[in-house]
């Protein structure tokens, strides 16, 4: 599926809650000046997304986001600060694929984060932006999955320790409850 209305629209059935977070009318982000001050066009669901919801966490783990009207600048250059933290990342972890923080050709740049310091991460190939792989920082782990794919989006947490032999068993991906979040990623 790659049209972003409908990606949202299987979203909202599968996360149950997220329907109710939807904005009375779409912000007016300009993504023009989002995407000029990064250098490079963001996929139309994670805009749609952000046009549609407040911020919000699910399942006290991920955290979803984007810029408040008015505020894109701003948002941009928290999204710089983050970039200098993967860009560390990168050059600590020594993956088998060498991973560069964006601007670089194919750079990551951040899309989500979570409570427990993971980044969510796209490769900025020059793919159309739908196309990018999803990473998360926190293991390098890769997959192709758009924002909007309710596959990407982790089950609900009891505690480290279940999260973590979730994990491992792979049986951590599921709808989960939603919370506002009160800032931006």
């Amino acid at each position: 599926m790659t049209d972003p209305i409908e990606m949202v629209g299987e979203l909202e059935s599968a996360v149950p809650g997220l329907a109710e977070l939807r904005l009375p009318k779409p912000s007016s982000i300009s993504r023009q000046v989002v995407e000029a001050d990064l250098g490079v066009a963001l996929p139309a669901d994670s805009r749609l997304l952000c046009e549609l919801y407040p911020p919000f966490v699910l399942g006290d783990f991920l955290g979803v986001g984007g810029p408040d009207p008015g505020g894109e600048h701003s948002w941009v250059q928290g999204t710089r600060e983050t970039l200098e933290i993967i860009a560390e990342w990168c050059e600590e972890a020594e993956p088998a694929v060498p991973l560069h923080a964006h601007p670089a050709p194919g750079g990551l740049l951040p899309w989500a984060d979570s409570t427990r310091g993971d980044f969510f991460l796209w490769t900025t190939n020059p793919a159309r932006p739908q196309d990018w792989p999803t990473w998360s920082a926190a293991q390098w782990n890769r997959g192709p999955c758009p924002r909007s794919d309710p596959a990407l989006w982790p089950g609900e947490r009891q505690s480290d320790q279940q999260a973590t032999e979730a994990d491992e068993r792979g049986s951590n991906i599921g709808p989960t409850p939603l919370a506002t979040r009160g800032s931006d990623l």
